[in-house]
């Protein structure tokens, strides 16, 4: 089982309110606490993803996909410099996301690539639109580069340049596709503190 909400400690955020009420059945609060305690679960219940053939289906996490989800749970700042184009860690990535902003408050997560790409923030509005209501936060901003929560967390879509994303205050980055920048910007980052590099 995922640590989930146990591992968030570096993070210093407060826990988002999980909006347990009287109207909801229990099934439903269930549902509710075990998707905010894991979000491994969270990923495999609820979390979809546009396929051309499948449609809107859900993800089984494979063992690959379950580690990296591991270390996203460990490290506040991750840099992926996996060579493995199909493993899903883009998929990862912006699902964990997700989950970190409807459960956590005042979080700055931001998911950065090469340059930058429409890919991840569709993937993210894709999940956040088939979310049931019970576990979604409601929008108060969203354009290309940013959806922003009424918890007060909010996602930053951005390409790979430090300067653009150093002075957020982030609580959570993941560099994509690591292995494609250039070198001089790799050793931007590289000096940039706490940062996790996947391998």
């Amino acid at each position: 089982m995922s640590r989930g909400f146990e591992s968030l400690s570096f993070l210093q955020v407060t826990p988002y309110d999980i909006r347990i009420n009287i109207n909801m059945n229990m099934i439903t609060n269930n549902e509710l606490i075990k998707c905010f305690r894991d979000p491994k679960y969270f990923i495999e219940n609820y979390f979809k993803i546009q396929h051309p053939v499948k449609g809107l289906p859900s993800i089984e996490l494979n063992e690959t996909q379950t580690k990296l989800l591991t270390e996203l749970e460990s490290n506040e700042f991750i840099i992926d410099t996996n060579d493995d184009r199909q493993m899903g860690a883009t998929t990862i990535y912006c699902a964990y996301l997700l989950w970190l902003c409807c459960f956590c408050r005042n979080t700055i997560a931001s998911i950065a690539d090469v340059k930058y790409s429409t890919t991840q923030r569709n993937m993210v509005a894709v999940g956040y639109t088939h979310l049931p209501d019970f576990l979604k936060p409601k929008t108060v901003r969203e354009d290309k580069r940013l959806i922003e929560f009424d918890n007060g967390s909010k996602i930053i879509f951005s390409n790979s340049n430090p300067c653009t994303l150093l002075a957020q205050g982030l609580s959570f980055l993941v560099l994509d596709n690591f292995q494609f920048y250039t070198l001089e910007r790799q050793k931007e980052w590289k000096y940039f503190a706490r940062v996790h590099i996947i391998t």
